[in-house]
Order: C-alpha cells, then structure tokens, then sequence
C-alpha cells in the first residue's frame, strides 16, 4: 500500500515500487536515473482499491509453496 503522503518520496519501476526515507540520505535523481525509475505523478496512491492485478487462489498457493519455508510454518498447537 502507498498513501499519497508516502507517494511524494516513491518511485516507481517497471515491476514494483521503492519508498525513499523522508530524510534525504542520498542523490534520490542519481538514484532514478541509475535504475531507471521515475517518480510517481502528485495524487498517486497505490492500495487494493486501485490495483488492477489480482491473483487467483491458485497462483496465490504456488507462491506460498516456492516462497514460504516450511521449517517457519506453524504446527498444530503452536500460538
């Protein structure tokens, strides 16, 4: 989720989105030119609302299952 609060210090890729410090640590221009990024427009807010790619519960399952280790998982009793 990116409020339009948070939107003033987000830059946006192709595939995802990196929320800048609010205190500027670093050249945030150098940072969007090296990696090709660009600011997000005035307004912008990215939320379930807004979304326009869902998964299915499918797809949903297969990430789980590649991404989750199965060590961390909890077992039956466990709070």
């Amino acid at each position: 989720m990116i409020t339009e609060t948070d939107a003033f210090n987000t830059i946006e890729f192709d595939k995802y989105f990196v929320i800048l410090p609010s205190m500027r640590l670093w050249d945030a221009g150098a940072f969007i030119k090296a990696f090709n990024g660009r600011p997000c427009p005035d307004g912008f807010k990215y939320n379930s609302g807004t979304n326009s790619e869902w998964l299915s519960v499918e797809q949903l399952k297969k990430l789980i299952k590649e991404h989750v280790d199965p060590a961390t998982r909890r077992r039956k009793g466990d709070l």
